[in-house]
């Protein structure tokens, strides 16, 4: 039943039964979900609401997913309850969008290690950015547990190449691409009062091979940096790591594949598993 909630014997609601237990391990995935979700609603308790939301994706694993993106759970959501008006999901409003999205990002966070995707410890990240390779190991690290789908990322430093902030995530899209606009790029840097930027996206598919689309993005940065006096010193492409082995990445800029009018970084040895030498960074 949908509303047996205030009926269940203390013991077996959640909240009860984690205070009992030595550990998380004895609660179901449905009862840790009506923990974080707090209350139900009038046609749908808490653990209902648990129950069908987890339906809904086939497995926590991909619930999890998709509610690190609010908006794309609120969507899945809206779709679903309008194909099932019998058994809507209900009482998950913005708030609790919210704080699903919160609790499982800082969990991504926390728990997703570098050594998974073949890095170093997040301390261990390079200071500055004085070489492509330093670039690519900061913009990578950025990346972890996000690269099932394309992400534009931005990165504001300083005259001396030492990096403003973390990585920004400019946009978010699909599998195959991420929409951007050269105002993305560049209000990051005028928000961080950068002396110049170093742009990324990663490829999904596990090739790092520049697309057309790819190198005339390129040229516009290029061009409205010059008119913005907000020099663009790379594109990195980073291709997904697949099957536990590094992915392999392309400067666009040391693959001469754009004309940039910037002063650049050192260009140092070429990457870690590079496609073919045209692909890395010259000497």
């Amino acid at each position: 039943m949908a509303n047996d909630f205030k009926s269940r014997p203390a013991e077996l609601k959640p909240r009860e039964k984690m205070a009992r237990s030595p550990d998380l391990a004895s609660l179901s995935n449905e009862e840790l979900l009506a923990i974080l979700l707090k209350t139900g609603a009038a046609d749908c308790d808490v653990m209902e609401l648990s129950s069908r939301l987890i339906s809904l994706f086939r497995s926590t694993r991909n619930f999890i997913k998709t509610a690190i993106d609010w908006r794309a759970l609120e969507r899945e959501i809206e779709d679903y309850n309008r194909a099932n008006p019998g058994r809507r999901i209900l009482g998950v409003g913005r708030v609790k969008l919210f704080e699903l999205a919160a609790a499982f990002e800082l969990g991504r966070r926390g728990l997703t290690t570098a050594d998974d995707e073949g890095l170093d410890d997040g301390e261990n990240l390079p200071s500055d950015v004085r070489t492509v390779t330093n670039a690519e190991r900061i913009f990578r690290y950025a990346l972890i547990g996000r690269g099932e789908q394309e992400n534009f990322l931005v990165l504001p430093v300083t005259a001396r190449f030492t990096p403003l902030c973390d990585p920004i995530f400019a946009t978010r899209g699909t599998v195959s691409s991420t929409p951007v606009h050269p105002r993305d790029v560049f209000r990051e840097a005028v928000r961080w009062g950068a002396h110049s930027v170093i742009v990324a996206h990663n490829h999904p598919s596990g090739d790092a091979t520049p697309s057309a689309q790819d190198l005339g993005l390129t040229r516009r940065l290029v061009e409205i940096s010059q008119l913005m006096a907000i020099p663009l010193l790379d594109h990195i492409v980073l291709a997904t790591a697949h099957d536990s082995r590094p992915g392999d990445f392309v400067s666009i800029r040391g693959a001469k594949l754009v004309a940039f009018s910037s002063a650049a970084p050192s260009r140092d040895a070429a990457p870690r598993q590079a496609a073919s030498p045209a692909k890395g960074p010259p000497p």
